[in-house]
């Protein structure tokens, strides 16, 4: 956490009561409810600065040690905080993927979990998931293309978690930063025809749940092979401007059979670069025309969700 630890940190006094264990809440509950604020709030704010929302008690061990000190009592701040709901374990976060969210936390929470002495279980700080997946939405909106036609709702999981690195720690927290997505129904998850992870968020245009399709594969697949045609056309356009100067070298040296062969190596490469230009068109094509279906489907939906309204009010009267 570094510069962002509280300022009482630095007091000796405090900190060594801080640290100490807690005490049974009817022992002491002032004790017991000053501690458990202290250290609630110490692991939200350190999940935070680390953009990290998964942790462990042995890795809390480390981010708060203070000298020789270690924290007292993890265990109990641990056991409130999943009794609270303000965190729950990676495995039950997992196990209950899309439902878990709607199903509440503070009516099992406490009930399923008892004390624990397991520093390396993995616990997800759920009000840091939250906060991850509105910058993440925030960041989709915001750096994404807008071009209707090109269709940017649909992404590259791999490439988009590349592009969210400034927002989360690692792959982990990522995942579980779109399980919320897909819980608030902005997103959906989907696959390429051979196996790669695809993301599609929600079209504001678009009503009901998200709905995975062959056709987001396609524009997948589409995207896929216009990126490698971009990089074959760049290679045969380095190689024909390469045989262009040894043919021009050979020129001046007059030796015209290297020459030729340099230029016959150039009009290969041109070749070649109009053919994948022309596949290339041809993708982009049908990338356009799939987005315009969708806008044309779309304002077919509006037009007839305004011509059902227009029917129930005369119905009405």
């Amino acid at each position: 956490m570094g510069s962002k630890f509280p300022e009482v940190w630095a007091d000796d006094e405090q900190m060594s009561g801080l640290m100490s264990m807690i005490k049974a809440r009817d022992v002491n509950p002032n004790d017991y409810d000053r501690k458990i604020e202290f250290w609630s709030d110490m692991i939200a704010k350190s999940c935070d600065s680390e953009r990290n929302a998964i942790f462990t008690i042995d890795i809390l061990k480390r981010r708060f040690r203070r000298g020789d000190q270690l924290p007292g009592s993890l265990n109990v701040i641990i056991q409130h905080m999943l009794d609270t709901g303000e965190i729950t374990t990676l495995d039950d976060y997992k196990t209950r993927n899309q439902n878990w969210l709607q199903r509440g936390y503070k009516s099992f929470m406490g009930s399923l979990w008892g004390a624990t002495n397991d520093n390396q279980t993995e616990y997800v700080h759920l009000p840091t998931v939250k906060k991850h997946a509105d910058n993440m939405l925030e960041f989709f909106r915001s750096e994404y293309a807008v071009d209707d036609d090109m269709l940017p709702e649909i992404v590259d999981s791999a490439e988009f978690f590349e592009e969210c690195k400034h927002l989360v720690a690692n792959k982990k927290t990522y995942d579980v930063t779109l399980a919320e997505l897909v819980n608030r129904g902005e997103v959906t998850i989907g696959s390429s025809k051979i196996g790669e992870e695809i993301l599609k968020f929600r079209d504001n245009a678009a009503h009901g749940p998200i709905k995975w399709t062959e056709s987001d594969a396609s524009v997948h697949d589409m995207r896929r092979a216009m990126s490698k045609l971009e990089h074959e056309i760049k290679r045969l356009e380095i190689k024909a401007k390469k045989a262009e100067q040894d043919a021009r070298l050979y020129i001046r040296q007059g030796d015209k059979n290297h020459a030729a062969q340099y230029l016959r190596q150039k009009k290969r490469a041109l070749k070649e670069i109009e053919s994948k230009d022309n596949q290339y068109q041809r993708l982009l094509e049908m990338m356009q025309q799939l987005g315009r279906t969708k806008q044309n489907k779309q304002i077919l939906d509006v037009y007839k969700a305004g011509a059902n309204a227009f029917k129930a009010t005369l119905q009405r009267q």
